[in-house]
């Protein structure tokens, strides 16, 4: 990707910039933001990064930031992306790379991306394609990028540090289930062989047509709506008003049945612990758990085939309920301030002759449902 030369890289200036969720900044004074380059057209169909390998060793000031790696050539303030800063501006030793080996800022950026990231696995796929892999990434690279007012280059480094997060929060939200598994399913802890025998026939129910997945296990009544599903969503999306359910809300609601999907294949594996009457820790492989999620995600689709206002509104419910117990405030309420009055009157012109639903949803005015209420 050729670039104009240029003895020095100038960034726009950025003064106190907040976030008030993830992907979301409000600029308190003046400044100018440059949003990320668009992709060149010869290069849309290119479906990675930068490659590492082709990287020269520098020799001065390249170890302050990761090499451009397209081309050897220097880059201009308005040309193209600029190096990402290495934390005490020296190229770090392990091949395990790290949000924390750059610069703060940087890594808060990273950080968020990692974040963003997360998010749509966790809402729109959880074993994406390796293109889908990249496509998440080069977009979370370009908002926050756009969002702090420099654009860095995203390398094969960086890009790898985000990848990441699609492991780690399946496997969160592994942990976060396996001690709800007990006392959702009425599961006893290190029993005698006579209570473990208890524990099998207490299973082979909750297996039985997916029976872990109901609101009465003994008789299928509440497909999809079993509390746990509520538990595990507060715990691992929306422990408190920083959690990710909160921050990134364009993702969360409503609750999807993807999400559905992925807690309760997960709540499957981790029931599969207690197969022998007591709980041993299973192997969790990406190859068995994928296969779990398809077919429950099958079975919600199927299932909710004829009543899909129901799994909106459940996933409505989830969402409003798990927000509230976060302790954030109404989502309706925060996104109203945020919006001018010029920009009211043009939403509201745009929504002039449309059909969709309006309505605000309905508010669980009952007040039940605290981390393991009834869905």
């Amino acid at each position: 990707m050729p670039r104009r030369a240029a003895d020095s890289i100038t960034l726009s200036p950025i003064t106190n910039v907040h976030r008030d969720r993830r992907g979301h900044r409000d600029l308190e004074s003046t400044g100018t933001r440059r949003a990320p380059n668009p992709m060149p057209s010869g290069q849309q169909g290119h479906s990675g990064p930068p490659s590492d390998q082709n990287e020269q060793q520098q020799p001065s000031s390249a170890s302050y930031g990761e090499k451009a790696l397209q081309d050897d050539q220097p880059r201009a303030a308005d040309s193209g992306p600029v190096d990402a800063p290495f934390l005490n501006g020296q190229m770090p030793t392990s091949n395990r790379p790290k949000a924390r080996d750059y610069e703060p800022d940087v890594a808060k950026l990273i950080g968020a991306c990692v974040n963003r990231y997360e998010s749509r696995i966790s809402t729109q796929n959880p074993y994406p394609e390796p293109d889908e892999q990249i496509q998440w990434v080069r977009e979370a690279w370009a908002s926050e990028c756009g969002y702090s007012g420099v654009d860095y280059m995203l390398t094969s480094r960086i890009m790898n540090i985000i990848k990441s997060g699609g492991s780690h929060i399946r496997g969160a939200l592994k942990d976060k289930i396996r001690p709800l598994i007990a006392p959702y399913y009425d599961l006893v802890k290190n029993p005698s062989k006579r209570v473990a025998a208890k524990n099998r026939e207490q299973l082979a129910i909750l297996v039985d047509n997916l029976a872990f997945m109901c609101k009465d296990p003994k008789t299928h009544d509440g497909f999809a709506e079993a509390k746990i599903l509520a538990a595990a969503i507060q715990d691992t999306w929306f422990l408190n008003k920083q959690g990710d359910g909160v921050m990134y809300h364009q993702y969360f609601n409503p609750i999807p049945d993807v999400t559905m999907a992925l807690v309760f294949s997960t709540v499957e594996f981790c029931l599969g612990e207690w197969s022998t009457g007591k709980w041993v820790s299973g192997k969790y492989t990406e190859k068995d758990h994928k296969k779990q999620y398809k077919s429950i995600l099958r079975e919600i689709r199927e299932w909710s085939h004829d009543n899909k206002a129901f799994l909106t509104n459940l996933g409505k419910k989830l969402y409003q309920r798990s927000r509230r117990n976060a302790g954030a405030g109404m989502l309706d309420d925060n996104e109203t301030a945020r919006l001018s009055a010029g920009v009211k009157q043009r939403v509201r012109q745009a929504l002039v002759g449309r059909t969709g639903e309006t309505d605000s949803e309905v508010s669980d005015a009952d007040g039940e449902g605290g981390i393991g209420g009834t869905v």
